[in-house]
């Protein structure tokens, strides 16, 4: 999700040695189907998405784009560096343990996002006992949970509101 509301599909990261097409089959459109031994972002798997993100986010010379990540050790590779570098795309990773103060999308995307699949895997699993299932949630839950492209959306207000509650940190001049 941008500022400007533009949305890229997320990538799905499964902890499998080959990639099941059943898996992937109720992921909202375009989702970028990874998999991985741990089912764990890499420096591999980051490229990948990075690629993705690029086609989506259409950075060019003349209208690069910033992206915002956490600080987790796969983004640190040469590879994906470079990269963004060659694609017009400007990296800033956040303080370790403080993207929950920083990124307004935890705030107005992301933790909604989170109780609304917590209530309807908690509905699944109440009405399917017993069952283990890599996707407990059947295909209406999935589209409530993760909607088709631009569905989800919240208001420009919203995130002004978030983008504004971000706490300044001083510059070291």
């Amino acid at each position: 999700m941008s500022a400007i509301g533009v949305f890229v599909p997320p990538a799905l990261i499964l902890p499998r040695k080959g990639k099941n097409p059943f898996l992937y089959k109720d992921a909202p459109n375009g989702t970028l189907p990874l998999i991985s031994e741990t089912g764990y972002m890499d420096s591999y798997l980051f490229i990948d998405w990075l690629k993705q993100f690029g086609k989506h986010a259409k950075p060019s010379a003349e209208d690069p784009v910033l992206l915002i990540a956490d600080n987790h050790t796969s983004h640190f590779s040469l590879p994906s560096v470079l990269f963004c570098r060659e694609n017009h795309i400007t990296f800033l990773t956040l303080s370790p343990h403080a993207s929950h103060v920083l990124q307004p999308l935890d705030k107005c995307l992301f933790a909604s996002l989170k109780a609304l699949y917590s209530s309807e895997a908690e509905k699944w699993l109440v009405q399917n006992p017993g069952k283990v299932t890599l996707s407990p949630l059947d295909k209406d839950c999935t589209v409530a949970v993760a909607p088709e492209e631009n569905e989800l959306s919240p208001p420009t207000s919203q995130m002004d509101i978030s983008i504004k509650s971000i706490v300044l940190l001083p510059r070291n001049e």
